[in-house]
């Protein structure tokens, strides 16, 4: 199995082209909740030192807030790309 990296057409071959398992889910959800667990905290100080309507307004991007400013129940998905970054 063979992709291309969509830049240069180069062709990427995965290091272990086994079949998807529960134990590389696991490894993966591992991985993006250990990320999103560092990156929240610093992320809410930062939202904390905006100013008014900024805050709200990147709390509710962030999904912590809904769209009437109550917290929100679950995390809804977020915070996924700010654990990778964190990660990578």
């Amino acid at each position: 199995m063979s992709s291309t990296t969509g830049t240069r057409g180069e062709s990427v071959t995965p290091a272990n082209p086994a079949s998807d398992t529960v134990a590389d889910t696991t490894d993966v959800t591992a991985l993006l909740e250990r990320g999103r667990a560092l990156s929240t905290p610093v992320l809410r100080a930062a939202v904390d030192r905006l100013a008014p309507p900024m805050d709200t307004v990147a709390a509710y991007h962030f999904g912590w807030i809904d769209a009437q400013g109550r917290p929100a129940d679950g995390d809804g998905g977020k915070a996924v790309r700010p654990a990778l970054a964190l990660l990578s």
